[in-house]
């Protein structure tokens, strides 16, 4: 029989997640001889797959790979646009393929993490240690963290477009909680002409058709006057081909931007992101979960990058001071979630249109207040500025019933 191979810390998933996490392991000096990782994927992450964005104030963490910065916000609708300043916030944007360089050469310099370019397999959890297979070799760690999709967590993809539309889905896995899909489709543009202001960041432009059941919105993101990411993004559960997308697309860039044949577009991505409440495991034992897999993405808006720093940035801190009793960082105050579960329930039923309850939220608060709001960083008192600020006689029952079903 062949002898495992022993380690403090196993990291399954070499994603944003599982790739973050070691990250702020090294960068609290968690790691040592005596406290080695191991991390398994089956690739090692390079390109440009991503584009994350979120707010922060001041300098963050990864500042020197950021991208791009705004400093303001368009929001439009077929009835009324918006122009806000950001004030103490400034809007960010890093790129995969930045962030996977930054953080796998300082993975690479790390004398105590070793890599494993495979599939971990057999997992299992033990009262006192995890194990795992990979080609063949057997690991056993004392700890484990995992971003990989579980099925009967409905986060895979592949589960959603199998089940085809949310009532199935929800029926199957038996859902008290709302649910919605974020999917979406980006084109990076180079236009002939200097058309993009790139202190400006439309954050949700809603002058596409609304139909019921969906909420259509898009987003444009200047990174030079003549370069942006002009991405659509849909809450639904029927997710659209990628012919479909390209052709909305196609058609607001020649109507709202530049005309057809005065642009090229030199990358695209897409993606689906799950937009719930539900309480999906923080644990397994000594296996923690990380990332969409650890309920760290906002459930109203699907933003996970800057939350999740945050959160991993407090578990390797913990995991200094006490490395025999980990706890993960509650991803979200249990009334952040009780605000979501009121939001999403409201456009899973067609409540209100999703246009006019987040032109409303943007319209009738300072800008500070929401994307603090967003970010989880509000206490009660500006939480209840905002809340007032909402249709009463939608949101206060709709709250109500959410806090009762828990």
């Amino acid at each position: 029989m062949v002898e495992a191979k022993r380690y403090q810390y196993a990291v399954i998933g070499g994603g944003a997640a599982g790739l973050s996490l070691v990250y702020n392991l090294i960068k609290e000096d968690v790691l040592n001889a005596e406290h080695r990782l191991v991390l398994v994927d089956p690739e090692i992450k390079k390109g440009h797959d991503h584009t994350w964005c979120f707010w922060e104030k001041g300098h963050g963490p990864f500042e020197s790979i950021v991208q791009h910065t705004w400093s303001h916000l368009n929001l439009h609708s077929h009835h009324e646009d918006l122009a806000l300043p950001l004030n103490k916030y400034r809007y960010k944007t890093i790129f995969s393929n930045d962030f996977y360089d930054h953080v796998n050469r300082i993975i690479g310099d790390n004398p105590y993490v070793d890599r494993l370019v495979t599939v971990a397999e057999q997992i299992e959890v033990g009262e006192s240690e995890i194990s795992f297979t990979a080609d063949g070799q057997p690991y056993r760690a004392a700890w484990g963290f995992s971003s990989l999709f579980n099925d009967v967590d409905l986060r895979g993809p592949k589960h959603i477009s199998q089940v085809g539309n949310r009532q199935k889905l929800v029926d199957k896995y038996q859902l008290k909680a709302p649910y919605l899909d974020q999917h979406f489709r980006g084109w990076f543009i180079q236009t002939h002409e200097d058309i993009f202001d790139p202190d400006w960041a439309t954050l949700m432009d809603f002058r596409t058709d609304q139909p019921k059941g969906e909420t259509r919105f898009f987003y444009v993101l200047p990174i030079s006057p003549n370069r942006a990411l002009v991405e659509m993004a849909i809450f639904s559960n029927e997710v659209w081909p990628i012919s479909r997308f390209d052709q909305v697309i196609e058609e607001y860039i020649h109507k709202y931007w530049t005309p057809k044949g005065s642009y090229e577009v030199y990358h695209t991505e897409d993606g689906l992101i799950p937009m719930t409440t539900h309480a999906f495991p923080q644990r397994q034992g000594r296996l923690l979960f990380i990332g969409l897999r650890g309920n760290q993405g906002r459930p109203s808006t699907g933003y996970a990058f800057y939350n999740m720093q945050g959160r991993l940035s407090e578990l390797a801190k913990r995991m200094k001071e006490n490395p025999e009793k980990l706890e993960m960082p509650r991803p979200w105050p249990r009334r952040h979630l009780l605000y979501d579960a009121t939001l999403l329930r409201i456009l899973e039923r067609e409540i209100m249109p999703g246009a006019q309850v987040f032109m409303d939220l943007f319209r009738q608060n300072p800008t500070d207040r929401l994307l603090a709001f967003l970010n989880g960083e509000t206490n009660f008192g500006a939480e209840l500025k905002l809340m007032s600020s909402t249709r009463i006689r939608t949101f206060a029952p709709g709250f109500v019933r959410e806090l009762l079903a828990y």
